[in-house]
């Protein structure tokens, strides 16, 4: 990103996600307010619409850029993808967060 090393790069790269996250928020929930929607409609329906609209750019301009044969490539790899990429992501915060709890509670001392 600013060429100042991977570790600025990587917590650079996380504060601005983080930033994302919190205008993404504060967006859908005015537009849930604006348009009397329950949350489980915002929720259910125009999250996941809103949040995959990157995926979908990337389609779409591979397919501008490189024509049917090369589009349809990167197309196929990113909807393919893309689940494998967020499961495998998942599963690694999650076998660390089981990781570190069951590490507290093995040297935790029980009541005496």
């Amino acid at each position: 990103m600013l060429g100042l090393g991977w570790p600025v790069d990587l917590s650079s790269g996380l504060l601005l996600t983080l930033a994302s996250f919190a205008a993404l928020r504060d967006s859908l929930e005015a537009l849930g307010f604006k348009l009397r929607l329950s949350a489980g409609a915002l929720g259910s329906v125009i999250t996941p619409v809103l949040t995959s609209m990157p995926k979908l750019m990337v389609v779409l301009c591979s397919i501008a850029a490189y024509g049917r044969a090369g589009g349809y490539d990167v197309t196929e790899g990113t909807v393919i993808g893309s689940p494998f990429v967020v499961s495998a992501l998942a599963l690694s915060a999650l076998i660390l967060v089981t990781g570190a709890v069951r590490g507290r509670r093995s040297g935790a001392t029980g009541p005496s």
